[in-house]
C-alpha cells in the first residue's frame, strides 16, 4: 500500500512539474518567435511595390481596367490573360510575387519566364488543396518591361487579379511576417505544449499503469497544431515545395474529432457514451468516404469541405450540449477547468467556421486561442485530478491502518484477558449427573 501512495504521490509531483515547465517554455518559445517574426518585419525591410494598374482579357476577348485585385465567377469555367507594367525600380536579386491556385504562366516581354500546372508539379493524390504564394526571379533588365500572366480557369477562389508586387526575399519574408506570422507562432507554441505532454502522458500511462485522460487531449491538440502548420503560407518558404497542404493537411483535417471525443467521454466517466459512440462512427464514415472521393479525384476537397465543417459543427453542438447537460446536473463539478476549457474551444471553433463559410475570411487564430486555453486547462485540471486522487487514496490507507491497529489491539487483550467463561461439560456427563438428581 504504502509503495502504491508513493507512486500516487509521484505521479502528481510529476503532473505539476510538467504543468509549469511546459508553460514557462511555451512562453519563451513564444517570445523568441514572437521577437524573430518582429525582426522580419521592421520597417525598415526592403520595401514591396504593388502593381496597381492591370489590363484583363476575358475568353471572349473582351479588354477592361482593373486595379489591384480583381475577382470574377467566371474565372471557375474560363481562362483569363492579364497584362501590367513591371515597376522602373527593379535590381537583381529581385522577385515578383503574387498568391495563386490555378494553373499560370508567366512572361515577361513575351518571353516564358515562369509557369505552374497542377498536373505536372502536384504530383501527390488530390493536387493542392490552397492558394499559395509564387515567386519569379527579376533581373534589372526586366525594369519597366511588359507583364502577361495566363491565369486558367480555377476551382476555388475565383481571383483574375491577385495581390502581385515587387520586393525581394527579405521584403518577402516581410510580407508574410505581418500577414500569418501570429498564427505561425501560436501554432509552434501549441505543438511544443503538446509534444511534451503527449510523450510523459504515453510514459505514465505505461509506468504507474494509471489512466492518463489528458494524454488524448494532448493528442487531439498536438493534431490541430499539425493541421494549422502544414496549411500555413510559411509552410512553403520553409520546406521550399511551392504548394501549401496536401496529404498530411488532409490527413491532419480529418482526423481532428477523433482524440478529443475519447478524451471529453472519458472525463465524463461515459455518461453519454452511445452519443459519442455515434458521433465516432459518423466521424470516421466521413473520414473513409471524403478520403476515398478526394484522392480518387472523383470529387475534389473544395466541394466537399463544407459537408466536412458541417460534420465537425455537428460534434462540437453535440460536445457543447453535453456540456450544458452536465452543469444543469452538477456532474461539472468534477472536472471544472476541463469543462471551461472545452466551452471556450467550441465556441471559438464555432466562431472560425462561421468566418470560414458566410465571411470567407481564413484566420486561424481563434481556434488556436481556443486550444491554447484548452491546452492550459486540462493541465491544471489533470493536476487537480492527481492531487485528489493522491489525497483520496492517503485517507484510504490511514483508514485501513487504523482499523488494522484495533483489530490487532483486541485480539491482543482477549488472549491475554483471564478466561471467564465455563468450561463445557460432555453432553454424557450432564446426562449422568441429571439422572443422580433425579434419584
Amino acid at each position: 500500500m504504502r509503495t502504491l501512495l508513493a507512486k500516487k504521490r509521484e505521479c502528481e509531483q510529476v503532473f505539476k512539474i510538467l504543468f509549469f515547465t511546459v508553460f514557462i517554455v511555451s512562453l519563451l518559445v513564444g517570445g523568441y518567435l514572437t521577437k524573430r517574426v518582429g525582426r522580419l518585419s521592421d520597417k525598415n525591410a526592403d520595401a514591396i511595390e504593388y502593381i496597381e494598374s492591370w489590363t484583363v482579357t476575358d475568353a471572349s476577348g473582351n479588354s477592361f481596367k482593373a486595379g489591384r485585385t480583381y475577382e470574377d465567377e467566371r474565372a471557375l469555367t474560363e481562362d483569363f490573360v492579364i497584362t501590367a507594367v513591371l515597376p522602373d525600380n527593379i535590381s537583381n536579386g529581385s522577385i515578383l510575387c503574387f498568391s495563386n491556385r490555378s494553373d499560370v504562366s508567366v512572361y515577361i516581354n513575351g518571353s516564358l519566364r515562369k509557369e505552374f500546372k497542377r498536373s505536372r508539379d502536384v504530383n501527390i493524390p488530390g493536387g493542392s488543396l490552397k492558394d499559395f504564394y509564387m515567386t519569379v526571379p527579376l533581373k534589372h533588365s526586366d525594369a519597366g518591361a511588359e507583364l502577361k500572366m495566363i491565369r486558367y480557369r480555377t476551382d476555388w477562389h475565383p481571383a483574375v487579379v491577385s495581390e502581385t508586387f515587387v520586393t525581394t526575399n527579405h521584403g518577402m519574408n516581410n510580407y508574410m511576417a505581418e500577414r500569418y506570422g501570429l498564427s505561425f507562432v501560436m501554432s509552434v507554441v501549441l505543438l511544443v505544449a503538446a509534444l511534451p505532454v503527449l510523450f510523459i502522458g504515453l510514459v505514465m500511462r505505461f509506468w504507474y499503469r494509471q489512466p492518463i485522460d489528458m494524454l488524448y487531449a494532448a493528442l487531439g491538440v498536438a493534431d490541430v497544431a499539425l493541421w494549422l502548420l502544414s496549411v500555413s503560407q510559411f509552410t512553403p518558404l520553409i520546406t521550399g515545395i511551392y504548394f501549401a497542404d496536401g496529404i498530411m493537411g488532409f490527413m491532419f483535417c480529418m482526423l481532428m474529432p477523433f482524440a478529443l471525443l475519447i478524451y471529453i467521454n472519458a472525463i465524463q466517466k461515459q455518461r453519454y457514451i452511445r452519443c459519442y459512440s455515434a458521433l465516432f462512427m459518423l466521424s470516421l464514415t466521413s473520414f473513409v468516404l471524403w478520403t476515398v472521393l478526394h484522392f480518387s479525384g472523383i470529387q475534389s476537397f473544395q466541394t466537399s469541405l463544407i459537408y466536412m465543417d458541417l460534420i465537425l459543427g455537428l460534434v462540437i453542438v453535440s460536445v457543447l450540449v453535453t456540456l450544458i447537460i452536465d452543469i444543469r446536473k452538477g456532474h461539472t463539478r468534477e472536472y471544472p477547468y476541463t469543462a471551461l476549457g472545452f466551452a471556450l474551444f467550441m465556441v471559438l471553433s464555432i466562431t472560425e467556421i462561421v468566418m470560414l463559410l458566410v465571411f470567407e475570411l481564413n484566420s486561424e487564430i481563434p481556434i488556436l486561442a481556443g486550444l491554447l486555453c484548452l491546452l492550459i486547462l486540462v493541465m491544471f485540471q489533470q493536476v487537480m485530478t492527481s492531487e485528489r486522487r493522491s489525497g483520496t487514496w492517503s485517507i484510504r490507507s490511514t483508514a485501513r491502518s487504523g482499523r488494522t491497529s484495533r483489530c490487532s489491539y483486541i485480539s491482543f487483550r482477549r488472549l491475554q484477558a483471564p478466561s471467564t467463561q465455563r468450561t463445557p461439560t460432555p453432553r454424557v456427563i450432564r446426562a449422568a449427573w441429571r439422572s443422580i438428581r433425579v434419584r
